[in-house]
């Protein structure tokens, strides 16, 4: 596991206590787990630019995870600075509040109506 990076624990139930989960660093693994989804959406916020795994910064991660599996991108104001940094347009750019309230409705179609999210 890369410095600084720890592996978060869940509360399970009472009676098994915590169980840690495994961190994917490997854009292709973590990308063939979310092409199971049928409307995947990358939501990447503030925290991306901050985080480093390892040497490299973690929006980096994102944005190869997305490219690997073709997944529509969803910015937040942020971050669509650094992504054009990086070569990359993002799909949608939101305010985190805005994505947080349109994720919250089951009805709602995605970024101009293309059904482009998954639950």
């Amino acid at each position: 596991m890369s410095e600084g990076m720890r592996a978060p624990f869940f509360q399970v139930n009472v009676l098994t206590g915590l169980r840690g989960a495994k961190v994917i660093e490997d854009p292709r693994a973590c990308a063939s787990l979310i092409q199971k989804a049928v409307r995947p959406l990358l939501v990447i916020g503030a925290r991306a630019i901050e985080h480093f795994i390892g040497d490299k910064l973690h929006l980096q991660y994102c944005l190869a995870l997305a490219k690997k599996a073709r997944i529509p991108i969803c910015a937040t104001a942020h971050v669509k600075k650094k992504t054009l940094e990086f070569g990359t347009i993002p799909d949608s750019i939101y305010d985190i509040i805005e994505i947080i309230h349109h994720l919250t409705f089951r009805d709602w179609k995605g970024e101009k109506k293309r059904e482009i999210m998954t639950w």
